[in-house]
């Protein structure tokens, strides 16, 4: 059975299945689903319309945008996914 920690704010519209985990501080935004048995762990940030897989691993200090993570995902301590950088510019006139 999942479970959400007391100070974790998950979005009205999101979508976490009753036996994923979302741990403290976390913050899951409008329209992100996480599937069955993923957890979230402490001060994560998942960004609007993310999909989380099923059994998927996201550690803590983590943020996450503009993805999909398909089933069995792993993201290490303080990972950023969707952020600047990896063939994503800005440009400034």
């Amino acid at each position: 059975m999942g479970c959400r920690h007391a100070t974790a704010l998950v979005d009205g519209s999101a979508r976490v299945h009753d036996t994923a985990l979302v741990g403290p501080y976390a913050v899951i935004l409008e329209g992100v689903t996480v599937g069955p048995g993923s957890i979230i762990e402490g001060h994560c940030v998942i960004g609007p319309h993310v999909f989380v897989g099923p059994q998927c691993r996201i550690s803590s200090h983590v943020t996450v945008s503009h993805a999909t993570l398909e089933c069995h995902v792993v993201l290490w301590p303080g990972v950023r996914i969707g952020q600047d950088g990896f063939g994503i510019h800005k440009y400034f006139i």
